[in-house]
């Protein structure tokens, strides 16, 4: 069974990952607080665990010493892998808060959009953790909140944008680092070019998101981009710059719709009191 856009197993391993994801909160619903902090960072630690142990299966075992840049800080996805199940274990709101809101957003991505996944062959191990790192990643940050163990405000998804630019920078930092260890063979026009190793955007949008780069170039000034020296056909994104006013434009109001079902009633009493309080002002000034 091969994956492909809108086949058998593409449709299948949605179905398994909204299973997955109501099968835990079932197994959860009536257990205690510390079974469901157990079993949440346990399941996270899944994740992380085969984040390192693909490196015995194929196709990393072929490609040792070199395919150990692929259990790095390579893409959104890898970060959040290996950085989830201490967040979740930690005090901080600030990067629970990524935890819940780009935990959602870039694993529902995956499932909808699976890249690394789309020709390959659905039976295979490495496909098939691909798909379950990725449902783990969108299903413990539900779980997290779902269960209380970090309450949402809606007012912090301003915090978002800063948060997830941060991880840019740590996944371009490490692909230097690749680079200065040999992991990774560049020069530097393909180091910038956004078709080469660029899941995460970091040097401009990826072909896969075409239908819907319109929304976000409108965003982005002429002097983050600029033609390469001798290719008027390619443009130069200035790396994690070019997408910081998209990020704060959009980062926050998808934050927003991913707090409604928590903070939902919250939002429409400030609202309320916001506009209550306004007219007033008016009313008073025109008194």
């Amino acid at each position: 069974m091969r994956v492909d856009y809108f086949s058998f197993s593409y449709f299948l391993m949605l179905i398994v990952a909204f299973l997955f994801a109501l099968l835990n909160y079932f197994i959860l619903k009536n257990r205690s607080p510390k079974f469901q902090k157990y079993y949440i960072f346990f399941l996270l630690l899944s994740a992380f665990s085969l984040h390192f142990l693909k490196q015995l299966f194929e196709p990393y075992r072929s490609n040792l010493p070199a395919g150990f840049r692929h259990s790095t800080f390579e893409n959104i996805c890898a970060v959040s892998v290996l950085i989830f199940p201490w967040i979740f274990i930690s005090k901080s709101k600030r990067w629970k808060d990524y935890m819940y809101y780009i935990g959602i957003l870039s694993g529902v991505g995956a499932m909808l959009i699976p890249t690394e996944a789309l020709g390959k062959e659905l039976l295979s191990f490495d496909i098939l953790r691909f798909y379950y790192v990725h449902i783990v990643i969108f299903t413990a940050p539900m779980l997290m909140v779902k269960f209380g163990f970090h309450k949402l405000d809606y007012r912090r998804v301003f915090q978002l944008p800063l948060s997830f630019i941060i991880i840019l920078v740590v996944i371009l930092v490490n692909e230097v680092i690749l680079i200065a260890a040999g992991f990774v063979q560049t020069d530097m026009a393909t180091f910038l070019n956004q078709t080469e190793r660029n899941s995460s955007f970091i040097f401009g949008p990826t072909k896969y998101f075409d239908n819907f780069i319109g929304l976000v170039m409108v965003f982005v000034p002429s002097l983050f981009k600029k033609p390469l020296i001798g290719a008027t056909d390619q443009v130069l994104y200035w790396p994690i710059v070019w997408m910081v006013i998209p990020c704060y434009i959009y980062l926050p109001l998808c934050g927003l719709l991913l707090s409604l079902p928590y903070e939902g009633e919250r939002i429409k009493t400030d609202l309320s009191n916001f506009y209550t309080k306004t007219k007033q002002k008016i009313m008073k000034k025109r008194g």
